[in-house]
């Protein structure tokens, strides 16, 4: 049964983001929290035929930021508002999966059209980003992270409409990097995390679905990691 307190508080995030995900696993709530940050998760270089294996419908344009109004563009070519939230479900809900996948805690979300967000890299690092270098590792699962809705469209999508803000954040994890990376070594990891990201989507498709349709309903926080948890099958070990 799911606690209907936590440090007290009647609501789910109180306290330590972190450490309330790692007291619910251990407790056997929160299984798949963390389950899939593993040594198999190492950055290595990622050609574009590999992409579209893990279903990237069109992987040239990924990494290449938009210069137009996405959400202008959205409008003017979906057929509905009911499409376009769709979308955006589909993607904030990535980078929410993604997150708790590899142990990042999500502090919040929003699928409001034009202040849809997630919010996650301080939560996991337990302090701003900009206080800080980055180490490899930690930028590893914080760019799969960010580039997961990415991922999420570039699988059910021909154009990804909403990589620019996506790019921006990862751009902002890069530039803390302890180890300095050239454009290239950016572009590489880029590509990479994007194809991580979206082999979680693949491998946790009914976790993801679950999510999407939980916050099509306003889930609490608490509710969308229910939504992930009672999906698909225990994959943690």
């Amino acid at each position: 049964m799911w606690p209907a307190t936590i440090c007290g508080e009647p609501r789910f995030l109180c306290g330590p983001v972190k450490e309330s995900f790692e007291k619910l696993r251990e407790a056997g709530v929160t299984r798949k929290w963390g389950s899939e940050l593993t040594d198999a998760l190492r950055r290595r270089n990622v050609f574009i035929g590999e992409l579209r294996q893990v279903g990237i419908k069109n992987p040239d344009k990924i990494a290449v930021p938009s210069v137009r109004n996405d959400a202008a563009f959205l409008f003017s070519v979906v057929a509905s508002t009911s499409v376009l939230a769709d979308r955006v479900l589909k993607h904030e809900a990535a980078h929410f999966l993604v997150g708790y996948l590899l142990g990042v805690p999500i502090t919040g979300y929003s699928v409001e059209l034009g202040r849809e967000h997630t919010e996650f890299a301080e939560a996991k690092l337990q302090q701003r980003i900009i206080e800080r270098t980055l180490t490899d590792e930690e930028i590893d699962a914080l760019a799969l992270v960010a580039v997961a809705g990415i991922a999420a469209e570039g699988r059910d999508y021909e154009e990804v409409m909403g990589q620019t803000a996506d790019l921006f954040d990862l751009q902002r994890l890069l530039l803390r990097s302890r180890a300095k990376l050239s454009d290239a070594q950016q572009q590489n990891v880029t590509r990479w995390a994007v194809w991580s990201a979206a082999g979680l989507l693949r491998a946790h498709g009914q976790e993801h679905a679950a999510l999407v349709e939980a916050m099509r309903r306003g889930a609490s926080m608490a509710e969308c990691v229910q939504a992930i948890e009672g999906a698909g099958g225990d994959k943690a070990q």
